[in-house]
């Protein structure tokens, strides 16, 4: 449970389905902003402030050096964690001389970046009086990288459990005691996530991403997307524009 005072993590640009994940299992301590690209991240700087930037190396409008130039204008004192993968030498080395707080390969373990977010934001989360958080069971990591590299369709504990060696009763312990909540609910928040960006960012109607995200149909979507936002989606989709 975030306490009043909690840092603030922005996270832009990556690929939408490992983005979301990131953010649902980092909101259980944080306070967490994304964006898909360079120029709307710059433009949420002033309004989230945030204490830590999770910025993909790989942006679809600016160069994420040019994104840290303008971070650092705005927010000089502000931590950055890069996830890269497979980016040249030179381009890494541009980012490590604006002050980096650290580069990560896209599909390291979330654990390790866990740990790193934490000691970061160490101070700040001892402001706000959170319990410390080193990083997250490997087993639980694993499960959630799966996650985000599939579509979430048809997820059942026992699939899961078997793919990282554990029974589904371990599992769904462990999942529970990591992140608060059962690893169905964790599956319908990573695509609430993802029907969030698809809301402010296309036109796509309810149906059609409904069947992207395999749901039954616009209604079904539109009765789990209240439930855990709060709002309709078209109330949403038109609170983002």
């Amino acid at each position: 449970m975030k306490a009043n005072g909690a840092p603030r993590i922005l996270v832009v640009g990556g690929i939408l389905r490992m983005q979301a994940a990131l953010a649902v299992t980092l909101r259980k301590h944080f306070v967490v902003t994304t964006t898909s690209t360079a120029s709307e991240g710059l433009h949420r700087l002033t309004g989230s402030r945030p204490d830590l930037v999770i910025l993909d190396s790989c942006l679809p409008d600016l160069k994420s050096a040019t994104f840290l130039r303008a971070l650092r204008a705005h927010r000089p004192n502000c931590r950055v964690i890069i996830l890269a993968e497979g980016e040249e030498n030179d381009a890494l080395r541009e980012l490590l001389d604006l002050r980096v707080d650290g580069i990560f390969p896209r599909s390291d373990h979330l654990d390790v970046l866990l740990r790193r977010i934490n000691r970061l934001l160490r101070k700040r989360r001892a402001g706000a009086r959170q319990p410390a958080r080193q990083g997250l069971d490997r087993h639980v990591g694993e499960v959630i990288r799966h996650m985000a590299a599939s579509s979430g369709n048809g997820l059942t504990v026992q699939g899961v459990a078997r793919a990282v060696g554990l029974s589904s009763a371990q599992l769904a312990y462990l999942f529970r005691r990591e992140t608060g909540m059962s690893v169905k609910e964790y599956a319908t928040r990573v695509r609430v996530e993802i029907i969030k960006r698809l809301l402010a960012e296309t036109d796509d109607k309810l149906d059609i991403i409904a069947e992207q995200l395999g749901f039954c149909d616009a209604p079904h979507l539109s009765r789990v997307f209240r439930r855990i936002c709060g709002c309709p989606p078209g109330e949403y989709r038109r609170q983002s524009v």
